[in-house]
């Protein structure tokens, strides 16, 4: 077991991590699941290292896929605002921001037809 009143390291945290919170957010996430809840984890155990635990339950959110998209996205901007762009063409948004970026408002589906 860990003592938590001892520093890790980085590599003590990951391992830490892996074998011990990892594996418990993976039950949690799985019961949430089971009961038709999204479930969205980050865990950094060094700046710009993480681990996430993520299972979206259609129709899930916004708020939750965003914040799972700027986790996979790690720090990078430019992922981060190609992420959004993405899923604002294929369910629309109503952002000045992305207004701005040329992305209509409209799904591309909605557009086509």
């Amino acid at each position: 077991m860990t003592d938590y009143n001892t520093p890790l390291t980085a590599g003590e945290r990951q391992r830490f991590y892996d074998q011990e919170i990892a594996p418990a957010l993976q039950e949690l996430a799985a019961r949430c699941v089971a009961n038709g809840l999204s479930f969205f984890s980050v865990v950094e155990w060094k700046p710009g290292e993480h681990g996430r635990t993520t299972y979206l339950s259609p129709p899930s959110g916004r708020a939750v896929r965003w914040a799972d998209a700027a986790a996979r996205a790690n720090g990078n901007a430019d992922a981060l605002i190609m992420a959004l762009m993405k899923e604002a063409q294929q369910v629309g948004h109503n952002s000045a921001a992305l207004t701005a970026l040329g992305v209509p408002c409209k799904p591309k589906h909605i557009l086509e037809i």
